[in-house]
């Protein structure tokens, strides 16, 4: 993750950008956000106290498992970028501030794998490391979120958002919210666009079959008739799958008619594979296809463009306002230019980079050293802190910004306001709606409509998105 421009720091220069359109992120839960203390009312310009510590630099290691290989590859790669981003800012900050830390990070690849992440744990674990990023699939996740509590592991998933990991996890966090969230934004867009069946193709894993069968509810409160179809993923072929999504459309379209029917794709880049077969059945490129966060954004689906804009593609993904993703996407091509990806999960993943980066100083200034139980009780709050631009009490002085992101937007977090759950998950999310667009003789991902969940209604950027063909 190449280097995204510093902004403020300690006892240092402040550099100032003024954004426009900058959205808040306000979450909900149903459960209450872990207590917490009023924030300092001071402005955080300059530390009260100048944090002491030892005159030697304390090299601290991040470990991050990322599937840099496997069917989130994409996005596995842009956020190995912007965790070296991440981990430039971090340092350039501390020197500023003449504080004897600094941050390196070791990359791990969980092979988009159950097996892979077990094997990326061990070796990151195996080398001394215990503060980790990732993984970024909630598969990945349910395989080493017991190994982390166990071990003492603090684990900050940026993309994981399976309703099955909605449970408590000592060590473990989410920065993005579950499911639950997702699935009320997809339900929405189904209904708003007049569809009264929809055929779902879904990754037997813990990510697909949550997402799955809430939105199920969600669908059977609007009165809209579904079918689940699905594959492992560690399937190489999908010709049986497409074939029942295909006798799945013609029933429903027999009843409805097929500007009534859509198929629902909850996967991850084997969209392409599964996209290409369907165009040899006829009946399911006369659907509406929606997707989700699984590949909104992918480039993989830049291989099949004709079939992809034919169906008239929409994804669904946590949303983030585009002046702040911008901010982030612009180094990040600066110096990688063609890279493509899911920037909201890469934004969220940035402010991981900088909670755990900031819980683990709170630890070293308050305890001498790295102590990943009071990590583990300290991080909510850290984040929380971070997120609104607010100075971080520890023993020797303020850890004060404002921090890279808040130079930039007054104060607060990249990617807005984090309030963690009982169970270390984030407190609910708005949802950038994306569609497959022709630009050219390819095409392009848009941002066309986005889903509030204060309102549970539809904003629409580009309303020829959802207009059905009549």
């Amino acid at each position: 993750m190449v280097s995204k421009k510093v902004g403020a720091i300690v006892a240092g220069i402040i550099i100032a950008i003024i954004v426009i359109g900058v959205a808040a992120w306000y979450a909900t839960s149903h459960k209450a956000a872990p207590s917490r203390p009023t924030p300092t009312k001071t402005t955080p310009t300059t530390p009260t106290t100048k944090p002491s510590a030892p005159s030697k630099t304390t090299t601290i290691t991040i470990g991050f498992l990322l599937p840099l290989t496997g069917g989130l590859s994409s996005d596995g790669v842009l956020n190995k970028y912007v965790g070296q981003i991440a981990i430039h800012d971090i340092n350039s900050w501390l020197a500023s501030a003449g504080l004897p830390y600094r941050f390196t990070a070791a990359f791990y690849d969980t092979a988009t794998s159950y097996t892979g992440a077990i094997k990326a744990y061990e070796a990151a674990v195996s080398a001394g490391i215990k503060l980790i990023i990732g993984p970024m699939s909630s598969l990945a996740l349910s395989a080493i979120y017991k190994k982390a509590a166990a071990d003492h592991v603090i684990v900050v998933s940026q993309s994981s958002t399976a309703m099955s990991l909605h449970v408590p996890k000592p060590y473990v966090f989410r920065l993005a919210p579950p499911d639950m969230w997702q699935s009320k934004a997809l339900a929405t867009v189904i209904k708003d666009l007049g569809i009264k069946a929809v055929c779902i193709i879904y990754r037997v894993d813990p990510w697909g079959k949550g997402l799955t069968e809430y939105l199920e509810k969600h669908l059977k409160d609007y009165g809209i008739e579904y079918k689940a179809i699905g594959y492992p993923p560690t399937a190489s072929t999908y010709t049986s799958y497409v074939a029942a999504l295909d006798g799945c459309v013609k029933s429903f379209a027999s009843k409805y008619g097929y500007d009534h029917v859509a198929v629902e794709a909850i996967t991850f880049d084997e969209i392409a594979y599964i996209l290409r077969t369907a165009s040899g059945y006829p009946e399911l490129m006369k659907v509406l296809w929606l997707g989700c966060d699984g590949f909104a954004g992918s480039p993989a689906v830049y291989k099949v463009c004709p079939i992809a804009v034919k169906v008239r593609l929409l994804s669904t993904v946590v949303g983030l306002p585009e002046s702040r993703m911008n901010w982030l996407k612009e180094r990040v091509l600066k110096q990688h230019p063609g890279v493509v990806g899911t920037w909201e999960y890469a934004s969220i993943e940035y402010d991981a980079v900088w909670v755990v980066a900031l819980s683990a100083l709170k630890s070293y200034l308050d305890k001498g050293t790295l102590d990943t139980a009071y990590i583990n009780q300290i991080l909510p709050e850290v984040a929380y802190l971070y997120s609104i631009g607010k100075p971080i009490p520890t023993a020797k002085g303020e850890l004060s910004g404002p921090w890279v992101t808040g130079s930039l937007w007054g104060k607060g977090a990249l990617t807005g306001v984090i309030k963690l759950d009982a169970d270390h998950d984030r407190m609910g999310a708005n949802y950038n709606i994306y569609a497959i667009i022709p630009s050219g003789s390819t095409c392009t991902w848009k941002l066309v409509g986005m889903w509030n969940m204060q309102t549970g209604k539809i904003v629409e950027y580009y309303s020829k998105a959802f207009i059905l063909p009549s």
